[in-house]
């Protein structure tokens, strides 16, 4: 899985672009539920929603652990049922039951 990244000039760009990102909650669940299945998947114990590279040599992760997974997923969910997109809303359900399985644990 290739994780976006976005490179800025200096850090009041990067705060800027990361307030104008967290504002299309469009695009931050659907990352959210790409990056969660990967990491489901795959066993991970964190997943990398994005890469953030200042001018200078400085970079910065945004990451989600698996013990917010449940939660981020459910807030997705809520999400997709009110754009009424449900076969995302599906998928998150099986991906809820997945993390709490005993072969996830």
């Amino acid at each position: 899985m290739t994780v976006p990244s976005f490179n800025f000039d200096n850090a009041n760009d990067y705060k800027e672009a990361l307030d104008i990102i967290n504002k299309d909650l469009d695009l931050v669940n659907n990352r959210l539920l790409e990056a969660i299945r990967y990491g489901i998947d795959n066993y991970l114990l964190n997943v990398y929603l994005y890469e953030i590279y200042l001018k200078g040599g400085s970079s910065y992760s945004v990451k989600c652990p698996r013990i917010k997974w449940e939660e981020a997923l459910i807030e997705a969910k809520e999400f997709f049922e009110e754009k009424e997109e449900y076969e995302k809303c599906a998928e998150i359900v099986k991906l809820i039951v997945k993390l709490n399985s005993e072969e996830y644990s």
